[in-house]
């Protein structure tokens, strides 16, 4: 499946929580994550792991909190198309355990690079979904999300017109994620896990 993402800034939260709310948009989770992004050893410098090229890949595990139930998850996204940061090849997996799985990639030759501590609350809008991310040192963002294998370029047409339809201003949208602008920031610091 290919991943479309369309990203921008916000003001705050309550403020688009009552946009889509006037948009018929439907509350469908609320969630804690925490995302342990990795790289190999040998690597020290952002340069070395933003992804740019097709076929580059960023590798994660994904701990999610909600309703009082943990989760975890090995994810990975192969971007699709050089320098294309809105459309991903994407494969995941439930892991049972998430410091073994840690363990595991460490002793293949992988190191936390960087860490995403986040709250976020997802809505449905039709086949889209809404994320607002509330991450830990950052500003309010928002994620548009379509899954498909077909139609690409006509779902990032309808995300943008979602999000005019939201009011967000062309110098508020991200042309890349919302976690590479973090990472650009805050990768290869000290990282918790």
């Amino acid at each position: 499946m290919i991943e479309i993402e369309l990203r921008a800034f916000i003001k705050n939260f309550n403020e688009m929580e009552e946009k889509l709310s006037k948009i018929k948009a439907r509350l469908v989770s609320e969630k804690k994550i925490l995302d342990l992004w990795f790289c190999k050893k040998k690597y020290n410098k952002f340069e070395q792991v933003q992804q740019h090229k097709a076929g580059s890949y960023a590798l994660r595990i994904r701990k999610t909190d909600e309703s009082g139930k943990s989760t975890s998850e090995l994810n990975c996204k192969v971007l699709k198309e050089k320098g294309d940061h809105n459309a991903f090849h994407e494969f995941e997996t439930k892991i049972e355990d998430h410091e073994q799985t840690k363990q595991i990639l460490d002793s293949i030759g992988f190191k936390i690079f960087c860490t995403i501590d986040k709250k976020r609350k997802t809505y449905r809008l039709n086949n889209c979904l809404i994320n607002l991310e509330d991450i830990k040192g950052f500003k309010p963002a928002m994620e548009l999300e379509i899954v498909d294998d077909k139609d690409i370029d006509n779902h990032k047409q309808s995300l943008n017109d979602l999000l005019d339809k939201l009011g967000i201003r062309k110098k508020d949208r991200i042309k890349k994620s919302i976690t590479y602008l973090y990472m650009k920031e805050f990768s290869f610091k000290e990282q918790k896990t």
